[in-house]
């Protein structure tokens, strides 16, 4: 027998989809799903659908060995029963990451690995034709009073440096980690723009620079109990970022920044 098939002659590939194309096919399993027996009248109120359509769709899934007839009317076998839970979470699965598809859609595959519906309550701010600052702009609001940072940053921008200068010569009470790469860290040195408030951040106690020797597949940054992970953009500004305080995600950020911390050259001082 193929792999990919069981003694139905349905295989688990074609269940998915046939179940996929049509919701009144789900609609009858779903009913039946509690194993109580439902008679006809029953199925037809559950799913809203005629009677020709209910018989149709029970004949369909009589075939397939997902229900059969009793004294009692239409139950689920246990092989309707799997097939329903599996297709069920399967669908719940993607509802659960259906909010941030389009910022998960920007990362590699492999990078992360908790369950993405971890981040179902996540909020994604994105980078707009009229806001193109937006991710930016809610990074530094995020930031302006935690009182502990790590972060992988990729790029370099003003406000975002001046930032943590400020704080660090106003003698704030922060701890900051922040891995950069060689080409955030050549333009912070030696653009004008940046140098200055570069060289109080490298100088400051509370402050710790490192240089990693490979790049980051996704920028993260850990503030107090948010974790933010940010996507795209160029010159320090990312096209959208994602934040979250689950801890699960937390506890993979902070080993994920370990990671580079690990492989990195200690640079300030």
């Amino acid at each position: 027998m193929h792999p990919d098939s069981d003694e139905s002659g349905d295989g688990p590939r074609d269940a998915l989809a046939f179940l996929s194309q049509s919701e009144n096919r789900v609609g009858v399993l779903a009913a039946l799903s509690d194993g109580a027996a439902r008679d006809r009248y029953d199925l037809e109120s559950a799913v809203d659908a005629s009677r020709r359509t209910v018989l149709r769709v029970v004949n369909e899934l009589s075939d397939r060995g997902y229900l059969r007839e009793t004294d009692d009317g239409y139950r689920l076998t246990a092989l309707g029963a799997h097939v329903h839970d599996q297709y069920a979470a399967a669908v719940d699965g993607l509802d659960a990451v259906a909010p941030v598809a389009s910022f998960l859609a920007a990362v590699p595959a492999g990078v992360v690995d908790f369950d993405l519906a971890r981040l179902a309550d996540a909020e994604v701010t994105a980078a707009t034709p009229g806001g193109s600052y937006a991710p930016l702009d809610r990074t530094l609001e995020l930031r302006r009073g935690a009182s502990r940072i790590r972060e992988l940053a990729p790029g370099v921008e003003r406000r975002s440096v001046e930032q943590i200068a400020d704080r660090v010569e106003a003698g704030e009470e922060v701890e900051i980690e922040i891995v950069l790469t060689p080409a955030s860290l050549e333009t912070a040195e030696s653009e004008d723009q940046y140098a200055a408030a570069h060289e109080a951040v490298a100088a400051a106690d509370r402050v710790a620079l490192y240089l990693t020797p490979e790049p980051f597949e996704l920028p993260v940054s850990v503030m107090d109990e948010t974790v933010t992970l940010f996507s795209g953009g160029t010159d320090g500004r990312p096209e959208a970022v994602l934040e979250t305080d689950d801890p699960v995600v937390r506890e993979w950020a902070e080993s994920y920044i370990d990671r580079y911390v690990g492989l990195a050259e200690r640079i300030d001082g």
